[in-house]
């Protein structure tokens, strides 16, 4: 009995250490003095008040939000836009989507399409996905903007879809009355499609928060069951058998490298846990994400900002000041232990006697 106690608090002790060695390598890499730690960039400052604007205002945007008709307004101007809308009405009623500068988002982010395998490279690099196992409805809504010019329409038809490319001066003066009602109409078809590749486009952004947030949730029911079922060798942690069974079971074959590596599980995971976070403080109402199409997934990586500037962050979009350094850091480490007991209580209470 006595043997597997000391067993179980070298564990313990092994989880702690590789905790900290994690929580080290990434102050690290996000600093390399104090001086440069205190500098946020204006642009996430910028970010974190207009967030906390429409923390104060949530309750009057439309679920899901709509996004900015690039055509006439960037998005660093609609979210300044859309923060004067929200200020000025009373009611969600009242929002009013002006479709020159808004583009709807007609359909929501299912919970069905969240929980299917989808390539996960655009979470970290912003690339194309290129997964044989890509949703089958992205696949399909791409396939329903391509522009297709029907011969059976009664607009158009194979003799006159000819003529476009005959010398104009050879047509009919009927004949050119007829393709200038066809290019127009090809035209306003370009543009009605690039606005729905623009909605797809910011769907698959917002996305990408949530497929963070359930690769989180969903590596942490895996430490549970590693921890409750699986048995390890002496000083393997939970954390890294978790991670290494990921990794295995990412390769396609046995003679295939791992399409996931642990740098790779531990990005995902880091961004993971501050998406989180600043949900928590909009009660995981997820339109504090949809609501700004310039809010990317690299902001959440410890690159862009450190780990004390983040909390320093995200009291400001709670409180709408940003609090000093030192503060910060305080933040931080009340995080960490917090996170280390939640951690050791999610794990011990599925744990056999």
């Amino acid at each position: 009995m006595k043997e597997n106690e000391e067993e179980n608090d070298e564990e313990d002790e092994g989880e702690n250490d590789e905790m900290e060695e994690e929580e080290n390598n990434e102050e690290n890499e996000c600093s390399k003095n104090e001086e440069e730690d205190e500098l946020i960039s204006q642009y996430i400052i910028e970010m974190g008040n207009h967030l906390h604007q429409l923390l104060q205002n949530i309750s009057k945007l439309p679920t899901p939000p709509p996004t900015n008709n690039n055509i006439n307004i960037n998005k660093e101007e609609y979210r300044n836009m859309l923060i004067k809308h929200l200020s000025q009405i009373s009611i969600l009623s009242e929002f009013i989507i002006n479709e020159d500068f808004m583009i709807p988002i007609d359909y929501p982010i299912k919970r069905s399409i969240l929980s299917r395998k989808s390539s996960i490279s655009f979470i970290l690099n912003n690339e194309v996905i290129e997964s044989e196992d890509d949703d089958q409805e992205m696949h399909s809504d791409a396939l329903s903007h391509q522009i297709n010019i029907n011969p059976d329409d009664p607009l158009i038809n194979r003799e006159v879809v000819a003529n476009l490319d005959v010398p104009i001066l050879n047509l009919t003066p009927d004949e050119q009355q007829v393709n200038c009602t066809i290019i127009a109409d090809i035209i306003i078809r370009i543009y009605e499609t690039s606005l729905n590749d623009q909605a797809n486009s910011e769907v698959i952004r917002r996305r990408q928060f949530r497929h963070l947030v359930l690769f989180l949730n969903y590596y942490e029911k895996l430490e549970v069951f590693c921890n409750l079922n699986k048995q390890r060798k002496k000083g393997r942690t939970v954390k890294n058998q978790a991670i290494g069974m990921i990794i295995r079971l990412s390769k396609r074959s046995e003679a295939e490298p791992p399409r996931m590596k642990h740098t790779t599980i531990s990005t995902i995971l880091n961004r993971g846990s501050r998406v989180r976070k600043l949900l928590k403080i909009a009660s995981d109402n997820y339109n504090i994400i949809d609501a700004f199409p310039d809010l990317e997934p690299s902001l959440f990586s410890a690159t862009k900002i450190s780990v004390v500037n983040y909390e320093r962050w995200l009291k400001l979009v709670e409180i709408g000041q940003l609090i000093s350094f030192k503060d910060g850091a305080q933040l931080y480490e009340d995080f960490k232990t917090e996170a280390k007991e939640k951690r050791r209580d999610n794990l011990n209470k599925f744990k056999l006697s």
